[in-house]
């Protein structure tokens, strides 16, 4: 199963985005499907990987529920 996941980054200082891009190049299963390098991105992720992200971030970053996707690509 595929799954969607939104990430905002806290912080616009350049550095900080720079540190979730490596923290997102460190989970090889994570691509990014809308928004590299802005502060606001969605990212096809499994929910294990959501949850690594997620405490490896800590407060630079919200990381939203992963939202499964149905068979046409769509949230569902």
């Amino acid at each position: 199963m595929r799954y969607i996941v939104s990430l905002t980054v806290e912080s616009r200082r350049e550095h900080r985005l720079e540190e979730v891009l490596a923290l997102l190049d460190a989970v090889p299963e994570a691509k990014i499907v809308e928004g590299r390098g802005r502060n606001a991105m969605k990212v096809d992720m499994s929910p294990e990987a959501a949850r690594h992200i997620r405490e490896e971030a800590g407060s630079l970053l919200t990381v939203t529920e992963p939202v499964e996707l149905n068979l046409l690509g769509k949230a569902g």
